[in-house]
């Protein structure tokens, strides 16, 4: 009886394997298919261990662009893709024009280094979170600080708009996560 159990647990172990093996070469042709159309690039088919892996890119550097004084930190893109958001350990955030890589605006505020950035959906505000323990956010049109979101105890290396830009969620070095009002600037609910 037990050997026959150990078998029909083998043979579900294999066809599990099998059938995740399907699922990702799936996932991986619709990837590669959109990275072919979005980037444009070549595509290098490569035989390891059996697998085909298919590698996207990009036959070309669209821009260099000379951003800060010190190391870059982090970079992200509006949703469009017309705006690039880099912030670095010159305690700085830089907006660039993601077509022509011209140079739109610099938002001081941060005490350190700027650990993560992102642009909210609508354009409007900038997010950069800093190992000054605080989360800035910026208008994008005027370049000004709108908040400072004060109360981790450590540094904050991860911050996020929520879906509708109304919320910001922060992560430090603390171990907590926070979820922030946009509007007030103010602490809702935070894990630990």
């Amino acid at each position: 009886w037990l050997r026959k159990a150990n078998e029909d647990v083998d043979t579900l172990n294999a066809t599990n394997e099998m059938v995740q093996g399907v699922i990702r070469r799936r996932e991986s042709e619709g990837i590669v298919a959109t990275a072919v159309a979005e980037v444009g690039g070549r595509v290098r088919e490569e035989l390891r261990l059996g697998t085909v892996c298919t590698t996207t890119l990009p036959s070309k550097v669209k821009h260099t662009i000379k951003a800060h004084e010190s190391d870059v930190n982090t970079v992200c893109f509006n949703i469009a893709g017309t705006m690039l958001a880099t912030g670095s350990n010159d305690n700085t955030i830089k907006l660039w024009d993601s077509q022509t890589g011209s140079h739109k605006a610099t938002l001081h505020g941060s005490m350190q280094a700027v650990m993560r950035v992102q642009i909210s959906v609508d354009d409007v505000y900038v997010l950069g979170a800093s190992n000054d323990k605080t989360t800035r956010l910026w208008t994008v049109e005027q370049g000004r600080v709108r908040h400072t979101l004060t109360g981790h105890t450590g540094k904050i290396y991860a911050g996020v708009f929520g879906p509708d830009s109304k919320k910001v969620i922060t992560g430090s070095h603390d171990r907590t996560i926070k979820l922030w009002d946009h509007q007030s600037g103010q602490s809702h609910l935070f894990w630990a």
